[in-house]
């Protein structure tokens, strides 16, 4: 018999003929295949456990790696599965105990959810694009005992942190998964090798494969399944803990939105430490028992795609721009647009999905031209995270679509949308406070503000705390303002800014791009990259005033500064998903602000 976990090639060298055997006959043959199924699964470990049964054999999993694409099926994904729950249950992960995961989108990524989770333990999911002091935060906030760690997370700098912040490091166990055992040797530090070693002996096997069967009999809806921090665009990122039924609760809401649509293979590109990803990709892949393809990273994601043909994409906003801004720089014949832009996706696409951020009208208008369905949905992580969402026959453009399937949504006497569903959050980690301040009554204040009309969609209109109160006492939402500019091409990024001042202000990221196309046609290239001379003003001017044509007079933005700089990430001033982080944007730029309206 062939050993079966092949994707993880360091078990080849650890894994004997017999613990093979005795694993397929002692865990998944018992665990998996022999327990009764229930009808509507409602933790996540009955979710891909009554997948397995049904459709054990069926194609899963696409993982390319450059020109090549590997394939598993459900069966071989459950065998690597179990396999990683019994080390970690050896490695004494057990109920209740919380393991992070610090690590891009990789196979390890989905066994180590899969198996915390087998092995009733909570995953507290971590974006490595997280500064080194972050993650050290985050980890010690949530009380984790182990951390998995992927290779290009600073070891020896977080675990230092972590030393220094609460003298209890060694406490905490180590697993990195691209390090040779030797790299790792001190103390509490492991390499996946070694970790994955724990499976070897039959005895262990055999005893594991015994407490993981009564524990998966064991985990009930409201045991918390993963803590994951919130994007914190206004302030300091929460943790959110969700459980198991308010998971598997919007998956099963998610997997029927589109009833019979055909959707048998989706691109999965956006980070899995986000609840997004996990969600509407991940867990909706299994409930659907459709295949997912599982990309090496968001550069490669358009090389991936046409390598395997998607039909379904997720992505945001600032995805499907850059899709755009890619295309029409190729100067493709307008007859073959629609074709070569359906090529560059895979040339099977059925459906593209945008959440995190409203997309401009321009993009949505132009994708649906050329027959690629662009819809949008809005959630939150505390709502798990799916709220609404649009339909292949329920479309409403500038909407964000009819609330799913068992979620209630109603709007509050001041605008604020409240949501209500068995998707909802369980608390805000260690905030009591907190909790009882965004759930009231059983329905979450999501601080979004917005309205529903006569046909139950939802349309967005603003944030509470995103409020702009001018001098004159008029209030604006900035996103209102800030919608309009999305799919102008000279704008890269906007904030409106005007706190207490007579008018409205904005920082604006120009497009260099499209700037030095514009200029190069009117034959002044040479002032491209001098944001400050007055025919590159000019030329912003001019367009401010045509897309703010019909504002009031007090939502017209009159004073602008052209940064030299983008907002990133990495530099704090947007959230992993793509989202302004407004506070952080306006300290970084106060001396432009002031000067600004210094004018």
């Amino acid at each position: 018999m062939n050993v079966v976990v092949r994707c993880l090639g360091c078990l080849r060298g650890v894994a004997s003929k017999s613990n093979v055997q005795l694993f397929i006959a002692g865990v998944v043959t018992y665990s998996l295949l022999n327990r009764p199924m229930c009808a509507l699964p409602n933790t996540l470990v009955e979710l891909f456990r009554s997948r397995v049964i049904a459709t054990p054999d069926a194609p899963a999993l696409l993982l390319p790696k450059g020109s090549a694409v590997q394939t598993l099926t459900w069966r071989e994904i459950a065998r690597d599965v179990q396999t990683l729950a019994i080390s970690l249950r050896d490695w004494d992960v057990k109920p209740g105990t919380h393991v992070a995961q610090i690590s891009e989108n990789r196979y390890e990524w989905l066994l180590a959810d899969l198996s915390i989770l087998y092995c009733g333990g909570v995953h507290v999911a971590l974006s490595p694009q997280l500064p080194t002091k972050q993650l050290a935060a985050q980890i010690h906030a949530t009380d984790c005992t182990h951390v998995l760690f992927s290779q290009g997370v600073p070891f020896s700098e977080l675990r230092s942190l972590l030393r220094d912040d609460q003298n209890s490091s060694s406490a905490i166990r180590w697993c990195g998964y691209d390090r040779q055992p030797s790299e790792l040797a001190e103390g509490n530090c492991s390499s996946w090798q070694v970790l994955l070693s724990h499976a070897a002996g039959d005895k262990i096997a055999a005893k594991t494969a015994a407490i993981l069967d009564e524990i998966g009999h064991a985990i009930q809806p409201c045991d918390p399944a993963t803590i994951i921090f919130t994007s914190g665009t206004m302030g300091e990122p929460v943790g959110v803990v969700l459980s198991h039924g308010a998971l598997c609760a919007n998956v099963h809401a998610r997997a029927t939105l589109f009833g019979k649509v055909p959707v048998e293979r989706r691109l999965g590109w956006l980070p899995l430490a986000h609840l997004y990803a996990r969600t509407a990709d991940f867990y909706v892949w299994i409930a659907r028992g459709s295949q997912l393809v599982l990309a090496e990273s968001p550069e490669r994601a358009f090389a991936n795609a046409q390598a395997t043909a998607p039909d379904f994409i997720s992505g945001v906003p600032l995805f499907y721009d850059r899709i755009l801004r890619y295309a029409e720089s190729q100067r493709w014949p307008a007859t073959e647009f629609g074709q070569r832009l359906r090529q560059f996706l895979g040339g099977n696409i059925r459906l593209l999905m945008a959440g995190g951020a409203p997309l401009p009208p321009k993009v949505r208008a132009i994708f649906h031209q050329h027959e690629l369905p662009l819809l949008v949905g809005y959630g939150l992580t505390e709502t798990g995270p799916i709220v609404s969402a649009e339909t292949l026959d329920q479309q409403r453009p500038g909407s964000v679509g009819r609330p799913l399937p068992g979620v209630e949504v109603r709007i509050a006497a001041d605008g604020e949308i409240l949501v209500r569903s068995p998707g909802l959050f369980s608390s805000y980690w260690k905030q009591p406070a907190l909790t009882a301040e965004k759930l009231r009554d059983g329905w979450l204040h999501t601080g979004d503000l917005g309205r529903l009309d006569a046909d139950g969609f939802l349309w967005l209109t603003g944030r509470k705390k995103e409020v702009i109160v001018l001098a004159s006492g008029h209030k604006v939402q900035p996103a209102a303002i800030e919608a309009r500019f999305a799919g102008e091409p000279l704008i890269a990024q906007i904030v409106v800014v005007g706190e207490g001042q007579n008018c409205l202000g904005a920082l604006i990221v120009p497009n260099c791009d499209q700037l030095r196309e514009l200029l190069i046609k009117q034959g002044d290239v040479a002032i491209a990259n001098d944001f400050n001379h007055p025919r590159v003003r000019e030329v912003f001017r001019q367009r401010i005033e045509v897309l703010q044509a019909d504002c009031a007079g007090h939502e017209r933005i009159r004073r602008f500064t052209l940064l030299d700089r983008s907002w990133t990430a990495e530099s704090g001033e947007l959230t992993a998903t793509l989202k302004v982080r407004r506070a952080v944007i306006q300290a970084n730029f106060a001396a432009e602000i002031v000067a600004l309206f210094a004018k």
